[in-house]
């Protein structure tokens, strides 16, 4: 039973890289340390293959309609095995998993003669990013969260109850990200994550009290050994080291990735542009990778980076809702034809029985102006304030629209003035090459005045 002490239960996670070039190795101070991680095939451990095979046929019996049979998805012939300092073992499988923003793995610990089971899952919104900086040069600018799943049954461990820290060898405790604090000259292969959960905080949210005492109700998934629910937690300690599991169409889209220049390259890894990327994807792997598609994905990212805009892919657009062009190229040279320098064009204010309201008027394009309305409250004592501030769209439609990003920002400036900040996209549909899509270019509108006096002191427009 838990007492009033906090438990903790702390998961260490090695990453383990390789370094292929002299180049990269010349990077590091300290030599690289031999890797505790060894790879082996399921076929070549006879005693742990039983023990999930009976694991397999246990929770069929407990299995509710529907549940994911994880022990039925490792990939048997890439096991990452890591022997501990405690005389125990732990085997990471990679999973058959379609999944969407993350990547689970399934650790299997042995120890003496019980093998207890955890899911580890990577979870980021550029996840795919972080998967393939993984598979191409083994690490990655992405630092994705980690979460640990009860493998069948059972709770899982509660984001609030867990703490994740990357631990230097050196001992320095950071929340940079593994291998990205500046102070830590190790190899990237000796540094860890340690994952700290309370055990205290996890009975609070209701889940079960015993963290793998065998049981497939109990939080961590259960172990294969005769363990109770009520008994003290048996797994205090887990190694792992991430394995990356790339479909097919996964290695098709990081093979088209590497083809693309640098520039390009940077533009789908820009974390604003994740919708596009997963866009880009999504059309690539319906159209299998066709050189047709791929072309025409190549040109419409390089009109983006030169047009400062993002696009996905939309098969509701079509010649009724969406401008049509026969090529990338004509698309484009309708862009330039109305493209201008965005800019502030025109200020007037009125009062009336609606209220006393300041119009502040921004040029867009050349068909598509942007009208930033400021409500102004006229105080009793004579000087006046801005409370809100709204959007709408002038001009020529042409089958775009003007969307507002959220709220408008208002700041009280000194002397009476007023900052008016407001983020918003020009959304426009076509139809290209009988490819429909939606088209984004993205602006910040900025006046200050004085409601006051209605004298305008700055405005800017600026394409993001």
């Amino acid at each position: 039973m838990l007492n009033k002490i906090t438990r903790t239960l702390k998961i260490t996670f090695l990453l383990s890289f390789v370094f292929f070039t002299s180049c990269e190795k010349d990077l590091y101070q300290e030599p690289i340390k031999a890797s505790k991680v060894k790879t082996v095939s399921l076929s070549s451990l006879p005693n742990l293959q039983q023990a999930i095979t009976q694991k397999r046929e246990a929770l069929k019996k407990t299995n509710k309609e529907g549940e994911t049979d994880y022990l039925s998805l490792i990939l048997p012939d890439k096991v990452k095995m890591i022997e501990g300092d405690n005389g125990s073992t732990s085997y990471t499988f990679g999973l058959n998993l379609d999944e969407d923003k993350k990547l689970t793995n399934l650790v299997v610990k042995q120890l003496g003669e019980d093998y207890y089971y955890e899911l580890v899952e990577y979870t980021n919104a550029n996840i795919d990013k972080w998967k393939y900086e993984m598979e191409k040069f083994g690490k990655s600018s992405i630092n994705p969260t980690v979460n640990l799943r009860a493998v069948s049954g059972g709770s899982d461990f509660g984001l609030g109850c867990i703490q994740v820290m990357s631990v230097c060898p050196s001992g320095i405790h950071s929340t940079y990200g593994v291998g990205h604090d500046p102070r830590c000259d190790y190899d990237i292969s000796t540094w860890t994550i340690e994952i700290d959960i309370d055990f205290n905080c996890l009975h609070d949210q209701g889940a079960s009290s015993s963290a793998n005492g065998g049981g497939s109700g109990s939080v961590g998934g259960g172990g294969s050994g005769s363990g109770t629910s009520d008994t003290p937690p048996v797994l205090d300690h887990l190694d792992t080291t991430p394995i990356v599991h790339l479909t097919p169409s996964e290695k098709s889209f990081l093979a088209f990735i590497n083809g693309l220049d640098q520039e390009q390259q940077d533009f789908l890894n820009d974390e604003n542009n994740s919708d596009t990327r997963d866009s880009i994807k999504a059309f690539l792997m319906q159209n299998d990778f066709n050189s047709q598609s791929t072309s025409f994905v190549n040109q419409m990212i390089t009109l983006c980076i030169n047009n400062g805009s993002t696009f996905s892919f939309d098969n509701s657009v079509n010649s009724s809702n969406g401008q049509v062009f026969s090529n990338v190229t004509e698309f484009e040279n309708y862009l330039n034809s109305i493209s201008v320098t965005p800019t502030f064009e025109d200020f007037e204010e009125n009062s009336n029985q609606n209220g006393h309201k300041a119009y502040f008027k921004f040029k867009l394009n050349s068909i598509s102006k942007v009208i930033v309305i400021a409500n102004v409250i006229d105080n009793t004592n004579g000087t006046s304030t801005v409370n809100s501030a709204t959007t709408e769209q002038s001009g020529i439609y042409v089958m775009s629209e003007w969307h507002q990003g959220g709220d408008a920002s208002i700041a009280a400036l000194p002397n009476g003035n007023v900052k008016i900040v407001v983020v918003g996209a020009i959304k426009s549909s076509a139809v290209v090459d009988a490819i429909g899509f939606s088209f984004s270019t993205s602006y910040e509108l900025t006046a200050v005045y004085n409601p006051n006096n209605g004298i305008i002191v700055s405005t800017t427009c600026i394409k993001l």
